[in-house]
């Protein structure tokens, strides 16, 4: 019961002083930080994979015009192939878990963000001083922000799914089957 009253008044702070640092910096900043830094890795190997299946593509495209690609060069295709499959895979592994530490991180810090600008406004009213309604719109942006990482790694999801479809499809029917047979079928 003590550690509540301490919460609170933390939370509530001295009159019209700004959240402690806890909320403003550790909270926040370290959680959006890490997030932000693990979402530019994985855009970056999402978009090196797309590159990856553009080329070999283009390859296979070159290799079959020529009409006379040797089994050793469709070999090789092959196992491009099924390196861009794995590192696909990887990709979609890693994505997954992130958006799950993201759903949980948001169900903790996103509903003690609510917690908190419920008891603000609890204590606060909500026509509480400026300074007071400056906090409250503070944690409102911040939790706003959390529904925003979730979109966007959500969109990349999408993305990583596409390419998922472009090495299946794209490139595994002329390696795997030739696209001459396919056609022909």
């Amino acid at each position: 019961m003590e550690g509540d009253a301490t919460r609170s008044q933390e939370v509530q702070g001295d009159g019209d002083a700004p959240l402690t640092r806890y909320f403003m910096e550790h909270l926040f900043g370290t959680l959006r930080g890490d997030f932000a830094t693990l979402k530019q890795e994985i855009a970056a190997e999402v978009k090196e994979m797309k590159q990856e299946v553009v080329e070999l593509g283009q390859r296979i495209d070159t290799v079959e015009q020529t009409q006379n690609a040797s089994v050793e060069e469709l070999d090789c295709y092959r196992r491009e192939l099924l390196t861009l499959q794995d590192k696909n895979q990887e990709l979609h592994y890693q994505i997954e878990d992130l958006e799950n530490r993201l759903n949980k991180s948001r169900r903790t810090k996103g509903q003690q963000l609510e917690d908190d600008i419920r008891l603000l406004e609890a204590t606060h009213g909500r026509s509480g001083s400026l300074a007071m309604q400056r906090q409250i719109s503070t944690l409102r942006k911040q939790l706003r922000a959390l529904d925003s990482d979730r979109a966007e790694y959500a969109l990349l999801r999408t993305e990583q799914k596409y390419y998922t479809g472009a090495i299946g499809h794209d490139v595994y029917w002329p390696i795997g089957f030739g696209r001459r047979q396919k056609d022909a079928a």
